[in-house]
């Protein structure tokens, strides 16, 4: 594997291409924000990094990071490279794992719950068909739960994929509920309605399964907090900063002293799919998708909302 040195000021040919040391140069350099933090953990000098940096914008005739601030940015051509050169670097890291007789490891990513109470038997089921192999569960809150970064091979969604190169499978639905501060008045009730919630100010998730249009037009104009995780979402619901929705899963995987989760009688279900991307592959991939749809079809009903 070639990696990133000295020796690297002389100008490129036109036959050069984009090698591995471009790519994590960029990789890392966007990680860490600067150049002086990026050359440390790559452990070269900061004016070979810059060499690197500058060569891989050459050959892809494109500016992917802007130095004009303390911070270095990623720019728009940058950014749609990233996914790409996470995804190589990831295939080659994988490769040399394959060749070295390691387990083969299958990155699971999700947002929010996973597979809910289903999670650890579809592992646990995977891992003893696949002798060999094991999972490594990722929360990443992107909108495809790492798979676009090459993060992770597949993924637990609760919202719809928003793009065509993705495939997916369908593995249950599961009901909403609402999510109050505990000392709201609605919190004294069994359940409650979207209608009831229509005028209270909204906490959301950047990548979640709830956004306003749940109710229609009926709550222009409304507030809305937006959390970056799970735990900001609770967070700012315990502070009163709104009301929540969110699929029952929650309620096993996430209690909050302050919050309250009540049954919402007039909510569409959420629908949990398996996900991954057409233009990439994993040797197990199959297998798991398989074994998940499997472990779902079999299971009853989830758990009910803690009263």
């Amino acid at each position: 594997m070639t990696h990133l040195g000295g020796g690297m000021g002389k100008m490129v040919s036109s036959g050069s291409r984009i090698e591995v040391r471009h790519l994590r140069a960029l990789v890392t350099l966007v990680e860490q924000g600067s150049f002086t933090r990026a050359s440390n953990a790559l452990f070269v000098s900061q004016p070979a990094l810059s060499r690197t940096v500058a060569q891989l914008e050459r050959l892809i005739d494109a500016r992917l990071v802007d130095r004009s601030g303390q911070q270095v940015t990623v720019t728009e051509a940058g950014a749609r490279l990233l996914p790409y050169a996470h995804r190589v670097l990831t295939t080659i890291r994988e490769a040399e794992h394959a060749v070295r007789g390691q387990r083969i490891v299958l990155r699971v990513g999700f947002t929010w719950t996973a597979a809910g109470v289903y999670t650890a038997e579809i592992v646990r089921e995977f891992e003893e068909t696949c002798p060999g192999a094991q999972v490594e569960l990722v929360r990443t809150m992107t909108p495809l739960a790492g798979l676009d970064e090459g993060d992770t091979h597949v993924a637990f969604l609760r919202s719809e994929p928003p793009d065509d190169r993705v495939a997916s499978a369908f593995l249950l639905s599961e009901p909403r509920v609402a999510a109050l501060p505990a000392d709201h008045p609605l919190s004294n009730r069994r359940t409650v309605s979207l209608r009831d919630l229509a005028a209270e100010p909204l906490v959301i998730g950047i990548v979640g399964t709830t956004e306003v249009d749940l109710w229609g037009h009926a709550t222009d104009g409304r507030m809305i907090t937006t959390a970056r995780n799970i735990d900001e979402w609770l967070e700012a619901i315990a502070a009163k900063r709104g009301v929540g929705v969110t699929p029952l899963s929650t309620t096993t995987f996430h209690g909050h002293p302050h919050v309250r989760f009540r049954e919402l009688t007039d909510a569409p279900p959420v629908f949990l799919k398996i996900v991954w991307l057409n233009t990439t592959h994993h040797p197990l991939r199959d297998a798991f998708v398989k074994i998940a749809i499997a472990v779902t079809q079999r299971a009853r009903t989830l758990p009910a909302a803690d009263e």
